[in-house]
């Protein structure tokens, strides 16, 4: 039963991050870790889907891509610092209580104008900064999504150019994530995870693209908000 668990897990959020960029790692990182899995094995489920499915989407539009150089020089190093801390920090940080926080801080910037009006100016002077914060609450939390996604969105408005400019991103950062992990949590892996990434490639070929011409963006988008809050409030009780 908790291997189809994971599956309707990795297909549903998947699917969610086909159409609006993230969902994968933002949805499916408190999931799991509400049902149990500890912070590495969480990793190690989602990490591989998550990589096969940035890569679908960076194919569908790399040339709109205009983020690879703050990928590499900010967002890693601070990813693979903050994901070692808390490795080997584990036996005394509670992961669900970060995981809770952030979540509450990213359906407050989703809701608020704050992004539309002050991110584009401060993006101008702070953009490394930024990257190198996505990179350390990736690595502490699996979140940084959330974040990437509102700074891209506040420099693109394309639907496909934003997609593939986080896609990117999550990417090279998953990839970093796994180096990690094969240096320092090598035993918790699992070859069984590695069948959900033809699951991915399926539901983002087929499954997404159907959903995706029927769904309201509006409505859509404040379901997710509200699902992240509800997710939030439950990892910090």
């Amino acid at each position: 039963m908790e291997f189809y668990q994971l599956i309707i897990i990795i297909i549903l959020f998947s699917a969610v991050q086909s159409i609006v960029g993230v969902g994968l790692l933002l949805l499916g990182t408190p999931t799991l870790l509400l049902l149990g899995y500890a912070y590495p094995e969480v990793l190690w489920i989602l990490l591989p889907s998550s990589c096969v499915l940035s890569l679908l989407q960076i194919i569908e539009g790399y040339d709109l891509i205009s983020t690879k150089k703050k990928a590499y020089f900010y967002t890693v190093p601070s990813l693979v610092i903050s994901l070692i801390i808390v490795i080997k920090l584990d036996y005394i940080i509670d992961i669900k209580k970060i995981v809770g926080i952030i979540l509450l801080l990213i359906v407050a910037l989703r809701f608020s104008a704050f992004p539309d009006t002050w991110m584009k100016i401060a993006l101008k002077r702070y953009t490394d900064f930024f990257y190198l914060l996505i990179g350390f609450i990736h690595g502490c939390s699996n979140l940084g999504g959330a974040p990437l996604s509102v700074i891209v969105s506040a420099t693109h408005k394309d639907r496909q150019t934003v997609n593939a400019n986080i896609a990117f991103v999550y990417f090279i950062l998953a990839l970093s994530q796994l180096l990690v992990l094969f240096s320092y949590e090598s035993k918790v892996f699992s070859v069984s995870y590695l069948l959900f990434v033809p699951l991915v490639v399926f539901n983002h070929l087929v499954l997404s693209r159907l959903f995706t011409r029927k769904v309201n963006n509006i409505t859509f988008k404040n379901f997710i908000n509200l699902v992240i809050l509800v997710f939030g409030v439950v990892c910090l009780l």
